[in-house]
């Protein structure tokens, strides 16, 4: 039987640089979108909780959409329109870090 060696070769979600770029995403989901600026605590505190829990547990949370984690902190339902919104967003900021690559 042949054991995995995927949760043993994950020391850090950090090595990923995609993590940034997925808070990037919550970031600004939370204040173009939901109009929010009053949620960096939240933010910072789930953050740490993130980065406190083993890699697998990471890998996993990462694979929720951004606009699913922001709604979480901010409290705010996602409606249609909303969802609309974020993926222009979303899409602006895929536009901008390809020009900046």
């Amino acid at each position: 039987m042949h054991v995995s060696t995927i949760p043993t070769a994950i020391a850090s979600i950090d090595e990923y640089p995609s993590v940034d770029w997925y808070w990037l995403v919550v970031e600004e989901t939370l204040t173009e979108v939901f109009g929010r600026r009053d949620c960096d605590e939240n933010l910072y505190q789930l953050k740490d909780e993130i980065a406190a829990i083993n890699g697998i547990e990471q890998l996993l949370f990462f694979h929720a959409e951004p606009l699913d984690t922001a709604s979480r902190i901010c409290g705010e339902a996602v409606t249609d329109e909303i969802v609309h919104h974020y993926l222009q967003v979303k899409a602006q900021l895929q536009t901008v870090s390809l020009q900046q690559s």
